[in-house]
Order: C-alpha cells, then structure tokens, then sequence
C-alpha cells in the first residue's frame, strides 16, 4: 500500500522538503535551493500551486496516473491527493511552489472568492503549460512574496500577501482562459461528446438504479475534471455542463411523452424517485405541465425524428 505524506499545514510541508518556514499560514519554495526528496503521494490540507520546470515525472491525482510538461503549474486544493508514488526514487526537483492556509483569507474577500477559481480543482492531467512570459510572471510574484514574508513582520503584512496570494491567482485564471481558448482539440463537438455519454447512461439503465447522471459522472467519462468540463464547457458553447445534461432529459422526457406513456412511467423512465418531482422540473424549464405538453402533441402522427434522437 502506498504510504501517504500528509501535509495539513504548510509547516508540515516545509519540514517534509526541507525549506524554512517564514510564515504559518504561506510558504513559498524555490525547489533549485533544496535538496533532493523523495517521491511521496501527499494528502494536502493547504491550498498548493507546484510550478514544475523538471521534465515530466508519472504523477498520481486521485486514481489516475498522469505526465505533465516541464514548465507546467498543477494546482490543489484541501482535500486532495496527489504526488509521484515511487519512494525509492529522490529526483531533483526544479521549480517553485506557493502553499497557502485557508485560515490566512478568513475575512477577506478572497476567502468569498476562492470557488471563483476552478482550476484549483483541475485535475494533473489539466495542468496549465505556461508560456515562457506567463512563467516569469508568475515566478516574479512568488519572488515578491518572499521578499514580504523575509521584511520585518508588521500589521499589514499578511494583507499584502493576501493581495499577492489573489494576483497569482488571478493571473492564472487570465493564463488558463488563453490555454482553454487555444485547446481546439478537446473543444470540438463537445456538446455532442456530452450528449452521447449521457444517451449511453440511459441506454444501459443506470438512472433507474443511480438516478440522474451527474456533471461529476459525465466529467469522468469524458477524462475531465468537474471544474475544467464547466470551465471549457462556458466557454466553448456558452452552457454549462449541467445545462446540457438537463436540456436532454426535457427532449428525452418530450419524446416518451409523444409516445403517449403516462406521466408516472416517464418520471420512472428518467431516474426521477416520484412524478410530483418530474412534473415540478418539466414545468419550471419549459412553462407547461407534462399533462399539458401531452394535450397539445398529436399522438396519432409518427414520433417527431428529432425526440427519437433523444430515446
């Protein structure tokens, strides 16, 4: 079994690798200055950005193996696992990391903020390649926050890292809209690629045992994180994930409607656990009850090619 580096505070992760804590709440690792350390799978309790300039190593994130590129920045937040498994191997890391303590933003706005950036729970395999500019920025900003936690420690100090803590983040969400923008391959068709694993799902019945399927599912079958479906989703078709997962069970529902099942097999056929809960859902997303819809649909023409797509 692989043993696990827990890292509940930043303190815990400066004593693992060897760097000097300057503050309780943030720490800001320069991984040239540091000897070697071994590999270990860490179960964080911090908030971590890992800016890797070292070739890509086979990390772990979660179940899931991944590579990343040198020059890549992966992120965490508490909660998560994540590291390279092989503990026989002390590799020279290069790079910078900035771990900071959720108890540093309480009463910040920040702190109201901080699910604003979803990349915090990307997963490794979403890492955000950095150009060579995106880099020194970064880099530039870690270098001005030890500078901060190095001066002497008054009042405002941990405003102002506060404040350093929201540039980089920040500056990263600006470098992950510019990497989703240009990732044309994944983009392409994405809604359809959304659309078929949900038709999969209730092909094979599962919503009759699990119920809807959820965005998290959906993410998994498609080897995306939750955060980055929903990011790349926005952006690339203006819906939420969520959204078009819906909108498929409406045309789903709408077709077995046609077909003139009763209200009560329809509910059952799309995972929903009473038809007071399929009849509340139909009529707030599309303004008429299912009953309605029924009454105003000829149930003596063929089933409309456009609901069959949905059965």
């Amino acid at each position: 079994m692989t043993n696990i580096q827990e890292v509940y505070t930043v303190h815990d992760y400066n004593q693992w690798v060897g760097a000097i804590d300057y503050h309780p709440l943030v720490s800001v690792v320069c991984y040239d200055e540091l000897p070697n350390m071994r590999n270990s799978f860490v179960h964080f309790g911090v908030y971590g950005l890992f800016l890797r300039d070292d070739p890509g190593d086979t990390l772990r994130y979660g179940s899931k193996h991944y590579n990343y590129e040198a020059g890549s920045l992966i992120c965490v937040s508490p909660g998560q696992f994540g590291g390279a498994e092989n503990e026989d191997y002390a590799p020279h890391i290069r790079g910078w990391a900035l771990l900071f303590d959720s108890a540093l933003l309480r009463g910040t706005t920040l702190e109201r903020r901080i699910e604003d950036y979803g990349f915090l729970g990307y997963n490794s395999n979403e890492a955000l390649v950095m150009k060579p500019d995106e880099r020194e920025t970064i880099v530039g900003c870690m270098r001005c926050m030890r500078e901060e936690m190095n001066s002497q420690k008054d009042a405002v100090q941990d405003k102002i890292l506060v404040a350093y803590i929201e540039l980089v983040l920040n500056y990263c969400l600006r470098f992950y809209n510019r990497q989703i923008s240009e990732d044309v391959s994944v983009a392409n068709d994405l809604q359809s690629r959304i659309i078929s694993v949900v038709r999969q799902y209730y092909e094979q019945g599962r919503q009759l045992r699990e119920g809807f399927p959820s965005v998290k599912w959906v993410a998994s079958e498609l080897c995306f994180s939750s955060n980055y479906l929903g990011d790349l989703c926005r952006k690339v078709t203006g819906l939420s994930p969520k959204t078009i997962i819906t909108d498929f069970i409406v045309q789903r529902a709408k077709g077995l409607l046609q077909t003139g099942e009763s209200i009560s097999n329809v509910a059952y056929e799309l995972g929903f656990n009473y038809p007071q809960h399929f009849t509340r859902s139909f009529t707030k997303i599309t303004g008429m009850t299912p009953s309605q819809y029924q009454s105003t649909t000829s149930l003596k023409t063929p089933l409309k090619q456009d609901f069959q797509d949905y059965l």
